[in-house]
């Protein structure tokens, strides 16, 4: 219900005038743009509510009560994990198209039932705070504003935004960074991309950004993975 989302004293506020109403009390005539008691009484209360209770919280969600798994965590990341979920495996439906390149307009990004319970400054702030540069933001010669994930789409067919890089601009090696319990597959069948692109890092470019969990370091000779078809693309991420 309504009242079930509204400040506990605003709700208070229209009970009472609703009682007035349905008890038959008499309220002075309203005739033109004057302002009568209860209307100044019910704007009071909603200002000091609003004053009370800044943007935390649940602030930045719009409507009432909704399950969340992410329950717990800063809005910002509530907001970035709804974006990165629609960007990398939602989006392509006709509500929501994705390009080739991973692009989707940011009206129908922020339409989308995964994120339109998020005020639109709310996505932004996700955006602004996203540490790791995950989501990428342009804006066309229309004036018209997509978001793209570097990576992780699951999506057939959706490779990012990022730019194949030329083999003679590619390092010799590069790393890859896994966990232990994979180790003996992919001594047998070596790394399998799945249903995600397989990432890789510079090692003398990044080695201030591995990883802290990550258990093993599986070294790629990049001749020969050129030699044997694979394509490397460099995103902007870290």
């Amino acid at each position: 219900m309504l009242l079930d989302a509204t400040p506990r004293k605003l709700a208070d506020a229209a009970v009472h005038w609703a009682a007035q109403q349905l008890l038959g009390e008499n309220l002075p005539d309203k005739v033109g743009v004057c302002r009568l008691a209860w209307e100044e009484e019910t704007e009071r209360v909603l200002m000091k509510w609003l004053q009370d209770n800044p943007k935390q919280g649940s602030a930045g969600l719009v409507g009432g009560k909704q399950k969340n798994k992410n329950k717990g965590l800063p809005l910002h990341e509530q907001a970035m994990k709804a974006m990165c979920y629609v960007l990398m495996h939602a989006a392509g439906t006709e509500e929501c198209p994705i390009s080739e390149e991973g692009w989707v307009k940011w009206q129908q990004l922020a339409a989308h039932q995964s994120c339109k319970r998020f005020q639109n400054w709310a996505l932004l702030e996700a955006l602004d705070q996203d540490k790791k540069d995950r989501l990428f933001a342009k804006q066309d010669t229309d004036g018209v504003w997509w978001v793209a994930a570097w990576s992780g789409h699951t999506q057939e067919r959706v490779v990012g935004p990022a730019a194949v890089v030329p083999t003679e601009e590619l390092p010799a090696l590069l790393a890859h960074g896994s966990y232990r319990h994979h180790t003996a597959s992919i001594q047998k069948k070596g790394l399998a991309r799945g249903d995600r692109d397989v990432h890789f890092h510079d090692p003398e470019e990044h080695a201030e950004r591995w990883r802290v969990d990550l258990e093993t370091r599986i070294d790629i000779d990049v001749k020969k993975a050129v030699d044997l078809g694979c394509k490397f693309r460099k995103t902007g991420n870290k």
